[in-house]
């Protein structure tokens, strides 16, 4: 049986998950963990969607932070001279080999809707880059490409949700773009999306350029609307181009003068149309190509067909002593969903960590210290057993001869716990003397571990700022 799953239903589900972030009861957090190398040359791991994977991230987890943005996102494109663009297909499969919209300098972004084609109909190179022209009407440029303009990425939100790989997408509602505060770039998008027309044709493609045209033919758009106005191209007694008759002014599917109730040449009222090609001449044949249901413009997240969400989270330095410095590094970026507080006899279901920043390391007390602990190392009990991977020494009282380590325990040191009153050594001889074992103050394995990224070692510094980009793509 052959099935898919509709892009439609894949912005539901991202909606929902929307929906469930926002929710008063609900906390998502960016998490960082494993200070350890993942093997002999500390080549990353590719995660596998294992429960024992999921398990051991959580214990490898160090500190969390809260957050609080989120956005749709899609494969980012810059335009760049000398490249091919596809045009908006609504035959094309998810994303097409070249890229069918595009982000320009000013972070503007635009819909190809017609290639630049020399008179033989072959595919020019885009060599103007489209820029202005933000109300929306399709408008072409002196390399004969046809672009629409669909919406900016303010300042804000390329700092949040821009990176290489991946561009914010985001409806505008009317609240949003009239309410205080509304930025320059939600009124320009928001009067965009109010300006496309539904049953408008986006495009119009040859099928089959035929034989023996001498003259050019006669196109007729037969459906159930009105008003589209097709230009057929012949070169070498064969259809070459089809595109949506231009006004005067160069604007793809502009102003018509012949009284149609639209006022363009792309119609209205769409809902299906084939193409009529009538003269002098032999099986030439086209088709119709259809925007979203609404109009292309309407949601520039169906125009661009996104299917991922990105969540972001900054970590400035220590966040108040919780994430850990100096030679400690991450090597894994997860995401979780309601964890708890660290455990206790009392703990219930509902005591969610609510902090807006946590550490979940054990902490390990000691007195009558002999020596200089290092992170990245063990300490171990020889006469339990009990053993730790020491992330960071958290702090040293040289005099007192006391200090408290951040641990953590996983499948190669066992789960025992330590013993007030024991003696504890690390490999170089070091010494001190447990004065107690304390929680930290989440617990790792509570919540749902919605995402684990694997990476090659980052280390940190006080100055250092993460912005942690993490993207579900569905």
């Amino acid at each position: 049986m052959a099935a898919i799953v509709t892009d439609k239903i894949k912005k539901l589900f991202l909606e929902d998950l929307f929906e469930d972030f926002d929710s008063a009861s609900v906390r998502y957090y960016a998490g960082i963990g494993r200070s350890e190398v993942w093997n002999s040359t500390d080549t990353t791991v590719t995660p596998q969607n294992r429960v024992r994977d999921e398990r051991n991230a959580r214990l490898d987890m160090q500190s969390i932070k809260n957050i609080t943005d989120k956005s749709f996102v899609v494969p980012r494109y810059n335009w760049s001279s000398g490249t091919q663009y596809s045009a908006f297909d609504d035959n094309h499969v998810g994303y097409p080999t070249q890229p069918f919209y595009v982000m320009n300098s000013n972070q503007e972004v635009y819909i190809c809707v017609q290639q630049g084609k020399d008179a033989t109909g072959t595919v020019q190179n885009s060599t103007v880059q489209p820029t202005g022209n933000t109300t929306g009407t399709p408008f072409s440029t002196s390399d004969g490409y046809r672009w629409k303009f669909v919406y900016s990425i303010g300042a804000l939100n390329a700092s949040k949700f821009l990176s290489s790989a991946y561009m914010p997408v985001q409806f505008v509602d009317s609240d949003q773009a009239a309410g205080v505060g509304a930025t320059a770039e939600q009124v320009e998008q928001r009067a965009v999306e109010v300006a496309a027309r539904a049953g408008e044709l986006v495009g119009v493609a040859v099928t089959n350029g035929g034989t023996g045209y001498t003259s050019t033919p006669t196109v007729e758009v037969i459906g159930d609307g009105n008003g589209a106005v097709v230009t057929p191209i012949i070169s070498g007694n064969s259809l070459v181009n089809l595109i949506i008759k231009e006004d005067s002014s160069g604007n793809l599917g502009g102003t018509n003068p012949n009284g149609w109730s639209t006022g363009s040449f792309r119609g209205s009222g769409y809902t299906r149309a084939n193409l009529k090609i009538t003269g002098v001449g032999d099986s030439a044949s086209g088709r119709a190509i259809f925007g979203p249901t609404k109009g292309l413009g309407a949601d520039p997240r169906d125009d661009l067909r996104a299917s991922a969400v990105m969540f972001n989270s900054k970590i400035d330095g220590d966040e108040g002593g919780d994430f850990l410095l100096g030679e400690n590094t991450f090597r894994q970026v997860l995401l979780l969903r309601n964890p708890l507080v660290a455990d206790s006899n009392n703990r219930t279901d509902l005591d969610f960590f609510t902090e807006s920043t946590g550490n979940g390391l054990i902490k390990l007390e000691l007195t009558s210290t002999s020596g200089t602990f290092t992170e990245d190392t063990t300490i171990e009990d020889a006469s339990t057993g009990a053993k730790a991977y020491i992330d960071t020494v958290d702090s040293v009282n040289s005099s007192l001869l006391t200090a408290r380590l951040l641990v953590h325990q996983n499948e190669e040191t066992g789960f025992k716990s330590f013993t007030a009153s024991n003696t504890v050594t690390d490999p170089s001889g070091n010494t001190g003397t447990v004065s107690q074992q304390l929680a930290g103050e989440f617990d790792p394995m509570t919540g749902e571990l919605l995402y684990i990224d694997n990476r090659a070692a980052v280390d940190r510094s006080a100055e250092q700022i993460e912005d942690l980009k993490i993207v579900i793509q569905l």
